[in-house]
Parts: structure tokens; C-alpha cells; sequence
């Protein structure tokens, strides 16, 4: 281990145990979202995200109490209903409701039109109509759209593929994790419509842990927590698990290969604080 590593290892376990002490239990609140976290038939939080935040939790030693809502993270936090949620799309703008983590989970995402439309990059969206499937207006992707391009909201990319192609919108833009079963389960109207694409580099969509503020602390170890688990190979085998591993998505595959990459001490680290947080 080199010298810088050594130090900044020394410093992260001296500000661990030095700081306030850690609650070992939260309240942690999921809705109905899938593909990442979905309400089972009784109603019990399951799912890709889920499975991940329970391993985290044990490597962590946090206990995390579910919660289910029917609302977001930022009204379920405002009526103090819980303290952290699974999966929160990362925007800056977001910061001033909730604190975010570092993003844990990476998508790719496409933009589909009509072949007839032919458009070459993001500015042809100029004046036109452009379908957001996920996840709000309030917080658009990570995109250069023309300011003149008019955005909407579809709850999935099914209706973002209806309004597509019953000539309400211009474009959609979906997952591409989700876009092969949207495009082979297509609604009736897209019967007969060829679709040309554009993928983009910054389309990428972050996912972090969301905590109302006050729970940083625990927010932020349990999003550590989720690199032990990655480094053991478990979060491959949960997203094998719920199919969530898409060899064509390249933004995905690069965080996977750089979290492999990491090195030993940061398990030393990690390790350092649970300790001081079991400790204090």
C-alpha cells in the first residue's frame, strides 16, 4: 500500500471515530417502482434494490426497517415517514430536498423516433415533442435538449411508446435496459412504424441512496457498504438474480469493472469504520 494511500486510509477511521456516533437502525422507504424495488402480493418491498440495500445493511450493521409509500422520497421524508429511500435518480437540483449519495447503480438510455423523422443528435428536437418515461419533468436527464423542445411525461415507456406512435410526441426516451422488451411488446399502434434511435453519452442515468437530512452519515455508509458487497460479487449475482446485467450497456459495465479495481485498503477502511461506529 503506498504512502497517500496509507493517509487518507488514517484519516478516513480517524474522522470515523471521531465523529458522532452512528445509528444502527433507520427506517428505509420504498414504493412501488419496478424494475428496482416493487410491492410483492402482500405488499412486502422485493426486488433488484431491496436485495442490494439488505446485503449492504449486513455488511454495514445497520438494520434497516421498511417502509412502504405510495409517494416519493421527498414527501415521504417531509411527512417524516422515513430516513432513507433505495433508489433515487441523482440530479444536483435535487440536493436542496435530500441529501444524495454517490451513485451506486448506472443505466444507459435511448432516445426512439419515428425512421420517417430522421433526426441526428439532440438539437433536430428543436419546437418538437420530446416523452420522458422516468423519472419526472421536475429533473431532466443528463442532456443538452434545445430549450425550445417541449417535454413531457409518460409513468412507463409502454405509454411513452403509445404517444410515439400515435403521433402525441416526437421522440421517448426509455432505459435501455427496458427498451428490447418495450420495443417486442409494443403497443398497437406502433403496428407498421420503423424506429431509428440515438444513444448518448450524457443520457446516463445515476442512481444514489436519498436520505432526508440528518441521516448523511448512515446514508453515506450504507452506499459504502454497497462497494464490500460489489467487491464480493454479490451485487453481480443480484442483478443475474432479477436480470438486471445488460452486456450492451456500456455505462453499467464500466462502473461494475472499476469497482473490481478497486484496491485492498479500501476494505481496511471500511472495515475501520464499522468498528468505530459499533464502538462509540
Amino acid at each position: 500500500m503506498g504512502r497517500l494511500a496509507v493517509l487518507v486510509a488514517g484519516l478516513t477511521l480517524f474522522a470515523a471515530c471521531t465523529g458522532s456516533r452512528m445509528r444502527t437502525k433507520v427506517r428505509i422507504g420504498t414504493d412501488d417502482s419496478p424494475p428496482f424495488n416493487f410491492f410483492d402480493d402482500q405488499r412486502r418491498p422485493s426486488g433488484f434494490a431491496i436485495d442490494v440495500m439488505n446485503r449492504a445493511a449486513i455488511h454495514a450493521g445497520i438494520e434497516l426497517e421498511w417502509v412502504t409509500s405510495d409517494v416519493g422520497p421527498e414527501a415521504t421524508f417531509a411527512a417524516g415517514q422515513a430516513d432513507l429511500w433505495p433508489v433515487v435518480t441523482y440530479f444536483e437540483a435535487r440536493k436542496r430536498e435530500l441529501h444524495l449519495t454517490q451513485p451506486w447503480w448506472r443505466l444507459a438510455t435511448i432516445m426512439y423516433f419515428r425512421e420517417s423523422s430522421n433526426f441526428k443528435s439532440l438539437d433536430d428536437l428543436a419546437g418538437r415533442r420530446l416523452v420522458l418515461t422516468s423519472p419526472s419533468k421536475r429533473y431532466l436527464p443528463n442532456a443538452r435538449f434545445h430549450p425550445s423542445t417541449e417535454i413531457g411525461v409518460a409513468p412507463n415507456s409502454f405509454e411513452g411508446l403509445r404517444r410515439l406512435c400515435a403521433g402525441e410526441a416526437d421522440a421517448v426516451w426509455i432505459d435501455l435496459r427496458v427498451a428490447e422488451g418495450a420495443l417486442l411488446n409494443r403497443p398497437r399502434e406502433c403496428d407498421g412504424i420503423r424506429f431509428s434511435s440515438i444513444s448518448t453519452d450524457d443520457g446516463v442515468r445515476e442512481f444514489s441512496i436519498g436520505a432526508r437530512f440528518g441521516f448523511e452519515k448512515e446514508a453515506d455508509r450504507l452506499r459504502a457498504a454497497i462497494d464490500e458487497v460489489a467487491i464480493d460479487g454479490e451485487v453481480v449475482a443480484l442483478a443475474s438474480k432479477w436480470k438486471f446485467l445488460d452486456q450492451t450497456d456500456a455505462a453499467l459495465l464500466s462502473w461494475l469493472d472499476q469497482v473490481k479495481q478497486k484496491s485492498e485498503w479500501w476494505r481496511g477502511s471500511f472495515a475501520g469504520l464499522a468498528y468505530c461506529s459499533s464502538s462509540v
